[in-house]
């Protein structure tokens, strides 16, 4: 289901050169797929926080927290 999923995503969208990318989800949901999506569509990927973690040990992931 996972791989079908994020096959959906990224659909036939690949990068035209190459990218190095700091994928930062904050322990939270986006971690479990938004390093294989990036890779997918050929990114080199740097994983930081990715493991999911409902305690956030490392940040509050709340894009809309101004500290």
């Amino acid at each position: 289901m996972r791989a079908r999923y994020i096959a959906d995503l990224a659909g036939d969208f690949r990068l035209s050169r190459p990218l190095k990318v700091v994928c930062a989800t904050g322990n939270g949901t986006a971690g479990a797929f938004a390093p294989d999506l990036l890779e997918r569509i050929g990114c080199t990927v740097v994983p930081l926080h990715t493991g999911l973690d409902y305690t956030f040990p490392a940040y509050n992931p709340n894009p809309e927290t101004m500290e």
